[in-house]
């Protein structure tokens, strides 16, 4: 299917996400999202007390060398393009759900041992 003579001028190309740009993306997001991502808060209450340090001071070093990792390879294995900005802002979507249910696992594990 081609595309209509008319849509052609709204056609972006953004070109590539190249590794020293997304290194820079990653740390600036980290940066950016320190705050939101050590508030306390609960995927049941925002306003609950609990507090959910996702990526400890400690790990940011280790936690851009993994996105940095997998940007690599996907660019690498799968194309220049297959790899966007809001790929990344997943991971940062995905990661206060991720250390919720990763929490509530390994505290209903532990009742259970528990209980025995």
């Amino acid at each position: 299917a081609k595309l209509p003579e008319v849509m052609k001028n709204l056609i972006w190309k953004y070109g590539g996400f190249d590794i020293e740009y997304a290194e820079t993306y990653i740390r600036a997001k980290i940066r950016l999202e320190r705050d939101l991502l050590t508030k306390p808060r609960s995927v049941d209450d925002p306003k609950n007390d609990i507090a959910t340090d996702l990526i400890p001071p400690e790990l940011q070093e280790d936690f851009t060398r993994m996105l940095l990792t997998a940007v690599r390879f996907c660019t690498e294995h799968l194309g220049k393009n297959s790899v966007s900005q809001r790929d990344v802002q997943r991971v940062f979507t995905l990661l206060p759900f991720m250390y919720h249910h990763g929490v509530s696992k390994k505290a209903t594990d532990e009742a259970m041992t528990a209980e025995d």
